[in-house]
């Protein structure tokens, strides 16, 4: 790799640079043979531990906690003691929407191999200043906005992070960091659309805007295109799997694109009894498959342990997304779980309702949102207990609290629930009921 050029409050810093100042501000451990814990805060010492990383096969493991958390730590003791001081593997720790942690091991050269497949999709990319509006370590950005950027001899300017605020002085930043593309979710690129419709000139200098983490509906790039005029396209990638397909030309239909080199998608045939015409599970074999996969669960004592899961046969990964796979590429329609994606986030509707029966006098609950939708298409009906005084202010502060805001459900409609004979919540005939689609 050839030296890259991080930018930072106005200030250039070369890879020794980098180092220096992001290590100054670092406790842990930065040992080269034995795994060391790349955590959420500084983006500045992400990016660094990621450098290492790639250029001496350190073993590190990636997650959104901090060092002093206790399932971090579990899960480094874990890759301790079970892969040993393993040069040339990484690993990714995934809360899981649902609650259960995940830990999903590649090989370096995984990381190396997916974004070459990138950067042949896209070769505008190559060598490009990146503007690096993602959180810290958010999962989904250390591929795209972080290792890609790397290894093409490009440039990293670390901005704010995003958030709709931020949205406001965007472009008057980009413009500054005479940047040249970026990667954003589809909420990122809502927020940023609305910006673009109040003004009439100085737009982003962005040659491409790459979305992830979708699925991107039309309708929101379409809006995109119209405000910007920057070409969009579309991409889709997992944990276990890295970089899955991407789209070829911006004005096709909206899909996950088609598979990248080496990438071969199937439809498992049947799962859990549930049929869509034309489309079925998801399941990838491919060189950039996870290496390892380890579950969490709780012991006797109330703490995480992990274990592995089994291989599917011939390296074949199960994406957990419901697609058809036609003349248009990839096309996620759904999840083989209760998961939906609403602006990029996996939001877990089962968790939710799970957290809401704990309230107070809330005797039952049901969440509903449509696939690929925003955050603002979240409901939660609940039913509560007769003759209360239930305070929902109270309830959404609860839901908040436990859930997180991102994750808490804007519209609570409180009903009596519809019931099927065996007494549970009767999704259908509640969707029928509000018209909810």
């Amino acid at each position: 790799m050839k030296p890259v050029v991080i930018e930072l409050s106005g200030h250039s810093l070369s890879h020794s640079e980098l180092l220096t100042e992001a290590f100054s501000r670092s406790t842990i451990s930065l040992s080269k043979n034995s795994w060391s814990l790349c955590t959420a805060g500084d983006r500045l010492y992400s990016i660094a531990r990621t450098f290492l990383l790639l250029e001496n096969d350190t073993p590190t493991l990636f997650c959104q906690l901090n060092d002093k958390d206790e399932l971090a730590k579990s899960a480094l003791e874990f890759l301790r003691n079970e892969l040993g001081n393993s040069r040339g593997l990484c690993a990714f720790l995934t809360s899981g929407s649902t609650g259960i942690p995940k830990l999903v091991v590649h090989r370096i050269e995984s990381l190396r191999k997916s974004s070459r497949k990138i950067t042949q999709r896209f070769p505008e990319i190559v060598g490009k200043r990146l503007h690096h509006l993602f959180p810290e370590n958010y999962m989904a950005g250390i591929l795209n906005s972080t290792v890609v950027p790397l290894l093409t001899n490009g440039s990293i300017v670390i901005d704010h992070k995003f958030d709709f605020r931020s949205s406001f002085t965007l472009f008057d930043r980009a413009n500054q960091f005479e940047s040249e593309y970026a990667w954003l979710s589809p909420s990122m690129l809502s927020a940023i659309t609305s910006q673009a419709r109040r003004r009439t000139n100085n737009l982003l200098p962005w040659a491409v805007i790459l979305s992830a983490t979708g699925p991107l509906t039309r309708s929101v790039r379409d809006q995109a295109n119209a405000a910007m005029r920057i070409p969009i396209y579309n991409t889709f990638g997992t944990t276990e799997s890295l970089f899955i397909s991407a789209e070829v030309d911006p004005g096709m239909d909206v899909s996950c694109g088609f598979p990248l080199e080496g990438v071969k998608p199937f439809i498992e045939s049947s799962i859990s009894g549930q049929t869509l015409l034309g489309s079925g599970p998801l399941a990838i074999k491919s060189d950039t498959n996870a290496q390892y996969i380890f579950e969490g669960f709780k012991d006797f004592s109330g703490g995480f342990k992990f274990r592995e899961v089994p291989s599917h046969p011939m390296n074949q990964i199960l994406t957990g997304d419901l697609c058809a796979i036609s003349e248009i590429g990839i096309q996620i329609v759904g999840r083989t779980d209760d998961i939906v994606v609403l602006g990029g986030l996996n939001i877990s509707l089962s968790k939710i309702e799970g957290v809401a029966r704990q309230f107070k006098d809330v005797v039952d609950a049901c969440a509903s949102a449509p696939f690929g939708g925003s955050i603002s298409d979240l409901f939660l009906y609940f039913e509560t207990a007769p003759n209360v005084n239930f305070l929902e202010t109270d309830f959404q502060a609860y839901l908040t609290s436990e859930l997180g805001f991102e994750s808490t459900p804007r519209r609570l409609v409180q009903m009596s629930l519809p019931k099927t004979p065996n007494g549970k919540v009767d999704r259908v005939k509640l969707r029928t009921g509000v018209n909810l689609k």
